[in-house]
């Protein structure tokens, strides 16, 4: 995602695969490592698994963490067991901790999205959408909500 004129622009690095599609090599056999960028990597795609939307839908997941918290949520600098990929040591730590504006109900929404089971996660884009769309407060139309901000969080 980068932002242009304003607004979020989705772009594509040559990564997307078919559903169900997979690279021959698992990286914990031969220590090669799998391509996209690690910390918005679902701990599936990590290993390797076959292409699923619920990869896409962690990646949602971790893009809206950092846009809420300004930080990412698995930074490979919190997790000396794996510093390459710090989520499959575990879930992250809820956005809220790190801004206390996000209301509860979005938390919870972006923790259901960066699941560290599949299984967990919404099973479809159109869920996640709806899920999203009750964790969001209603208000007036705006670029971008409130909960995002443009100066370092302080912590809660």
């Amino acid at each position: 995602i980068a932002i242009r004129e304003g607004r979020a622009v989705l772009m594509d690095f040559d990564l997307a695969q078919k559903l169900g599609g997979r690279e021959n090599e698992s990286r914990l056999e031969n220590g090669k490592h799998p391509r996209g960028s690690p910390p918005y990597m679902a701990p599936e795609q990590v290993r390797r698994a076959p292409a699923s939307a619920a990869m896409d839908l962690f990646g949602l997941g971790a893009t809206l963490y950092e846009a809420a918290t300004r930080r990412l949520a698995f930074d490979p600098g919190d997790r000396p067991d794996d510093p390459d990929y710090p989520q499959l040591a575990g879930p992250p730590a809820p956005a809220r901790s790190f801004n206390a504006r996000i209301p509860a109900s979005l938390d919870h929404a972006i923790l259901r999205l960066l699941a560290l089971n599949p299984s967990e996660r919404p099973p479809t884009a159109l869920a996640a959408m709806a899920l999203l769309a009750q964790a969001l407060p209603k208000h007036e139309l705006r670029l971008w909500p409130k909960w995002v901000s443009l100066a370092p969080a302080e912590p809660a």
